[in-house]
């Protein structure tokens, strides 16, 4: 039972939800993977792109699908299932420094349904740590700042966060993300 107030859960992807395989990345998509979630909005990183490389856009969105489909795993496949039957009135998030086109990928892993909101940096045209972006976040959930609990594994953005007002998380790899989530929601 959820003791305390939070209403929703907001997740970082890279790092959090997801984790980078050791896939071996040519030096162009190398370029292009450092700059996922930097250059804002979308197409402001596909203009770069195409300028940096001497590509077509087309090629550009090519090897970025090429780098999704290839450099990201789910840690935890069963995540959403597990936290919304235990907590079903929770709302899940997505709140991530990336661009838009990862949520191709993550509706083909089946993970698009399960999130009430999904916060791109390259959609909303800003990125953590800015208080704009958790602004976006707790106006896209509909809840106040204080019932999100917010994990990321960024203590820079951790920080920011709490400072706007949210419950957070900083994520450590070493410890079960759901045993932390209960934790914190049955506290």
């Amino acid at each position: 039972m959820n003791n305390n107030k939070i209403k929703a859960i907001a997740f970082d992807l890279v790092g959090v939800l997801l984790k980078e395989k050791d896939y071996p990345l040519s030096f162009q998509e190398q370029i292009l993977e450092k700059q996922f979630g930097n250059i804002n909005p979308d197409n402001k990183f596909y203009l770069w792109a195409t300028q940096q490389l001497k590509v077509s856009q087309d090629q550009v969105r090519q090897m970025v699908q090429n780098i999704i489909f290839n450099i990201y795993e789910i840690r935890d496949i069963e995540i959403c299932p597990k936290i919304l039957s235990e907590f079903p009135f929770i709302k899940l998030a997505i709140a991530s420094n990336h661009i838009s086109a990862i949520k191709i990928w993550l509706d083909k892993q089946g993970l698009l349904s399960y999130f009430h909101s999904i916060v791109i940096s390259g959609e909303v045209k800003v990125k953590k740590p800015d208080p704009k972006f958790y602004k976006i976040l707790v106006r896209e959930l509909g809840e106040k700042p204080d019932e999100i609990l917010f994990i990321d594994d960024n203590k820079v953005n951790i920080d920011a966060a709490r400072e706007f007002g949210l419950l957070v998380l900083h994520y450590d790899k070493t410890k079960d993300l759901i045993t932390e989530i209960k934790r914190i929601c049955n506290s």
